[in-house]
């Protein structure tokens, strides 16, 4: 495929994040932090089935009227109740049962339908006539520079309930969805699913019929409406014989398709490149397309995207939701990582499959950058925070330092066939369903046969960065590479992560080498003839991490000195010199006597202390000048 030049790249795209960049919204969030909804129980007692909704809107206010049909399966033979929730906001006009009148009470943001016991496993068809002026999850713009409005569902991720009665339980997938939407004739309205009809209803309005069979969460229904024309197009992915309908709906205004065509039709390569890399798009068999409205960023509303405009990188990362946030979704909010980790690391994946190799470099310096503009925070969101959208959605701890989990997670791997194999597996395992974080790590552990744990304590719950402070210089045939690490947080002390380090010789070549960082302070010997001019630390940007390398001198003679460390210690000893040249090394026991001795010539060393007694040692070190350092050890 081609490579495309830089100057467009960054037309299109160091803003790739969704919908919380958005202000208004972000206002709207804000007055809803403290309304989290609780799963209440009642909901526990059914399985949504069907959602379908039968509504009556325009492009000039939020107003909202018509149906909201709700197929479920009654779970608990006890259950007295269906719950749903809806804000109080909203005036419900009537409630059936199986197509009967019922009663009902609407308070406290839930609408209460009395149940008979004994309905274990029935199917059950609720019907909520209503309408109102929804309070939030339904945004009317007006685009100034094309002289549109357009209005648009964003219900992510408490506000559905603010504009249709709905669960909002992640974990309770509708196994199908339809939504039915009329508005005046000169208008469209976009939503989930295949365009089945477009009825004529004789009275100016029509009514968009959209049917989508695949399994959906509460959040993903969505729809937009404004003045649209369709701008269809197809990609090609060689894992079907079929094509895939790229559906958009676009302004219908002078000059909007005319300046906007090459950047929509990027989103075919985008397709095909991730296809190849995490199998077929999930929603083949209906489509994938964007609804055009006025929002800073874009909403991966399933199988068609509400976006602000065909930015490269974000459509990259709406698209990438397909797999990780609508086929896979996250199983609680604190895993958010699921969906926003694993999308941002999509715009890494197309990048790689279509930009150059300089501007996949720089947009992954400015991801890491992002990465690490928080010295505190994990990705995993703490409980305690798990009821504000703004921590939910922090762009710098979620998505960036998220889509670098991934990134690093990779590293570790360090088998691409082995990595996209990964990623295959685990979207087939969990398939119109959901997934925490550690499910992700235990597909990941079954795949590679390697151990993420210590690696999701430290990056996934931990907190920060690692600060690395490089010391090097060579000493005959020997480079001698001293790291020290600190953290940019007090909650996670250490990452262990391996660190890549690229050797540049006199002669212009180089060598990557991967050395063990299992400690604060770690010290590597490399044998090395040629004549090395420089280091640098993690060359091709793969940890999240600040670091730099320097060469230094040998310590003068008279600056004779050494350094002993961890003292007290349980088993191994290091003790680093202040240089190298021939040391005599003797340890002894608290009552003086000779344990062992030996000649070095480094500028440090181990010692095992493992098959002797817990105490206190003395360690006399002596250079053939006759200095002598004695330093006192301790074993627990």
């Amino acid at each position: 495929m081609r490579k495309f030049a830089l100057v467009i790249l960054l037309f299109s795209g160091l803003t790739a994040f969704s919908q919380w960049s958005d202000p208004e919204i972000n206002h709207w969030k804000s007055q809803q932090d403290n309304r989290f909804v609780k799963l209440h129980r009642a909901a526990d007692d059914y399985d949504v089935k069907f959602y379908f909704l039968d509504l009556v809107m325009d492009d000039q206010s939020k107003y909202v009227e018509g149906t909201a049909q709700i197929d479920l399966e009654i779970t608990n033979p006890i259950a007295s109740a269906i719950e749903l929730d809806f804000d109080n906001d909203m005036l419900v006009d009537e409630v059936r049962l199986n197509g009967i009148t019922t009663s009902y009470t609407h308070n406290n943001d839930l609408v209460s339908i009395p149940l008979e016991r004994n309905k274990s496993r029935q199917i059950l068809t609720v019907e909520v006539d209503y309408h109102g002026t929804p309070p939030y999850g339904i945004f009317n713009r007006y685009n100034s520079d094309w002289d549109v409005k357009t209005t648009f569902s964003l219900s992510e991720p408490f506000d559905a309930m603010g504009w249709f009665p709905v669960k909002q339980d992640l974990t309770d997938k509708a196994d199908s969805s339809w939504v039915f939407v009329t508005v005046p004739d000169h208008l469209m309205a976009g939503s989930n699913g295949l365009l089945t009809n477009v009825v004529d209803n004789g009275d100016g309005t029509e009514t968009y019929q959209w049917k989508s069979a695949y399994p959906i969460d509460y959040y993903l229904i969505s729809v937009a409406i404004g003045e649209y024309m369709d701008a269809s197009i197809y990609a090609h992915p060689t894992q079907i014989e079929d094509s895939i309908l790229i559906q958009n709906f676009v302004y219908n205004v002078d000059g909007y398709f005319a300046d906007n065509e090459w950047y929509m039709n990027q989103t075919i390569p985008i397709m095909e490149a991730l296809c190849d890399a995490l199998g077929i798009y999930p929603h083949h068999e209906e489509k994938y397309g964007h609804c055009i409205v006025e929002l800073n960023g874009g909403m991966e509303h399933q199988t068609m995207t509400s976006i602000r405009d065909f930015s490269f990188s974000l459509v990259a990362h709406e698209l990438g939701h397909s797999w990780f946030g609508n086929y896979v979704t996250c199983a609680t909010w604190q895993d958010i990582w699921i969906n926003e980790g694993f999308a941002v690391y999509t715009e890494i994946i197309t990048n790689e499959a279509l930009w150059s190799e300089s501007a996949q470099r720089e947009y992954l310096e400015f991801s890491m950058d992002n990465a690490k503009l928080y010295n505190e925070g994990s990705v995993y969101v703490p409980i305690e925070e798990a009821t504000s959208v703004g921590r939910i959605f922090d762009y710098y701890l979620t998505y960036k330092k998220g889509g670098m989990l991934v990134h690093m997670i990779r590293y570790l791997v360090d088998d691409d066939e082995l990595f996209y194999q990964t990623l295959q597996s685990f979207i087939a395992t969990y398939a119109n369903s959901t997934a925490t974080g550690e499910d992700f790590r235990s597909v990941l552990e079954a795949e590679t046969g390697l151990d993420f744990e210590t690696f999701f304590d430290e990056w996934y719950y931990g907190e920060g960065y690692p600060i690395y402070n490089v010391n090097w210089y060579q000493h005959d045939n020997i480079v001698y590479l001293e790291s020290q690490q600190t953290t940019s947080s007090n909650a996670t002390n250490l990452f262990t992560i391996p660190i890549e380090y690229r050797l540049f010789f006199a002669d212009g070549d180089s060598l990557d080498i991967r050395l063990a960082n299992d400690a604060p302070t770690t010290i590597h010997e490399i044998v090395e003839s040629r004549a090395v001019v420089d280091i640098v630390v993690d060359p091709d940007l793969w940890v999240v991490c600040d670091a730099a390398a320097q060469f230094v001198q040998n310590i003068p003679v008279q600056d004779f000195q050494i350094d002993v460390y961890p003292n007290p210690t349980e088993e191994i000893v290091y003790v680093k010199l202040g240089n190298v040249r021939n040391y005599t090394v003797s340890l002894f026991d608290a009552q003086g006597k000779l344990l062992l001795k030996q000649e070095i010539n480094q500028f440090y060393f181990s010692l095992n202390l493992q098959d002797y007694p817990s105490g206190i040692f003395n360690l006399k070190v002596s250079d053939e000048e006759g200095n002598l350092i004695q330093k006192k050890l301790v074993k627990r």
